[in-house]
């Protein structure tokens, strides 16, 4: 009997536990990471980190290429025999372009209610790019190729620092979807590598905008 009444006093004592522990567990249970998809083509993570401060990381990725072709026109060459000649040919360009971006931004709530947040965002991120650039030419015979300048072929490759701030909104739509907006200004600079005789010092300063939302789970 002693036994029975031990065992009824445990299962009371836990119950009573789990029923004044049941709000606190409900409050744990909200959800402090997301999924980011923004525009312009951007994807992230979203961290709440704490009551009224959130990390996101973001990335983005591109990649572009642009083929030419010219033909020159032959031309008569001044005091030289209308027998020579200049062979017609034909060069041909490609370019390609690729470059990465990875960020991080820094989420201070300024005012929250219900479901509506108004922040202030400062971030940093860093461009990386690469640029490759392939001249062929077609026509002319190995001796005539030799006495011809042409644009060689060329890589550059760039690391670029970039650093801003943005004001935005978000609205919780549903306990799994919260959309935002941003506007803010944005400034890089850096130096551009892999072009011979030529120290190049690239720097930029504008706005900064997107929308997107964040899927939490």
């Amino acid at each position: 009997m002693l036994h029975m009444n031990r065992l009824g006093l445990i299962f009371a004592a836990a119950s009573a536990a789990l029923a004044f522990s049941a709000p606190t567990a409900h409050a744990q249970t909200e959800r402090r990471f997301g999924f980011v998809i923004a525009f312009p083509a951007s994807v992230g993570f979203e961290w709440q980190a704490a009551d009224r401060l959130a990390v996101r990381f973001d990335g983005t990725y591109r990649h572009s290429s642009v083929e030419s072709s010219s033909t020159p026109t032959p031309f008569p060459l001044p005091g030289l025999p209308s027998v020579i000649r200049v062979p017609v040919f034909e060069i041909r360009s490609s370019t390609s372009n690729t470059g990465a971006e990875l960020g991080v931004s820094m989420l201070f709530d300024l005012h929250r209610s219900d479901d509506l947040r108004l922040y202030i965002a400062p971030r940093v991120a860093v461009l990386i790019s690469k640029t490759e650039i392939e001249t062929t030419i077609t026509g002319l015979t190995p001796g005539d190729l030799a006495a011809l300048t042409v644009p060689a072929n060329r890589d550059t490759t760039s690391s670029t620092p970039t650093g801003g701030v943005a004001i935005g909104a978000s609205h919780k739509l549903t306990p799994r979807l919260r959309i935002f907006g941003e506007a803010g200004v944005n400034y890089s600079r850096g130096d551009l590598e892999g072009i011979a005789l030529n120290d190049i010092t690239q720097t930029s300063f504008g706005l900064r905008s997107g929308v997107g939302a964040v899927i939490l789970f």
